[in-house]
C-alpha cells in the first residue's frame, strides 16, 4: 500500500480495513491458490455490504466482479 502516505489517516485505516475484508472473504469463500493485491489511486467483520458502506463514506466507488470458478475482483476507488 505504498504511495498512500499522503491520504489522511482515515482514509489510510478505511482503506487498510477494506484489504483485510478482501482477504478474509478470499480465505471464507474461495479455494483460490494466490491472491493478487494492487493498491493505487484512482472491527469485526462486515462483509460486502461493509465495504460498500465505507467507500461510500470516503466518496468512492466499489465494483465486484465474481464468476463462479474464475474469482472475484474488487475495485475501489476513491477521490484524492
Amino acid at each position: 500500500m505504498s504511495g498512500l502516505d499522503d491520504l489522511p489517516e482515515g482514509t489510510q485505516i478505511m482503506l487498510c480495513r477494506l484489504v483485510q475484508e478482501c482477504f478474509n472473504n478470499v480465505m471464507k469463500h474461495s479455494k483460490a491458490g494466490s491472491v493478487a493485491l494492487n493498491v493505487g489511486r484512482k472491527r469485526e467483520s462486515f462483509g460486502l455490504s461493509g465495504m460498500k458502506e465505507r467507500v461510500a463514506l470516503l466518496g468512492g466507488d466499489i465494483r465486484i466482479q465474481s464468476s463462479r470458478g474464475k474469482g472475484t475482483k474488487v475495485e475501489i476507488a476513491i477521490p484524492t
